[in-house]
């Protein structure tokens, strides 16, 4: 949280946060997020923030729920075979959402 208000008071257009659920690509010791943990790091702020960290189309609805401005999904981009109709799925998903 103290670094998203950092960020917030310094300028910055907009920030990650992160790990929304565990990731694809690395082993990590932080605990998920999660749509809650998430919610509550970001309530109040103006800043914009993105979703980060193993996501897949599964989490599109959560993540808009907790108030993420957007996904950052580029594990799911890289393990898949067509990227491309991946990434139009995730487009449509959260126009669609919510």
């Amino acid at each position: 949280r103290l670094g998203l208000q950092r960020a917030q008071e310094e300028g910055a257009s907009w920030a990650t946060l992160s790990p929304f659920r565990a990731p694809r690509s690395k082993s990590s010791a932080r605990v998920p997020l999660g749509e809650e943990e998430f919610r509550r790091h970001t309530a109040g702020l103006e800043l914009p923030v993105v979703a980060l960290g193993g996501l897949d189309l599964t989490d599109v609805i959560a993540c808009k729920r907790a108030g993420s401005v957007g996904l950052a999904v580029s594990g799911a981009l890289f393990e898949s075979t067509k990227p491309e109709r991946l990434l139009e799925s995730f487009l449509e998903a959260w126009r669609e959402a919510l």
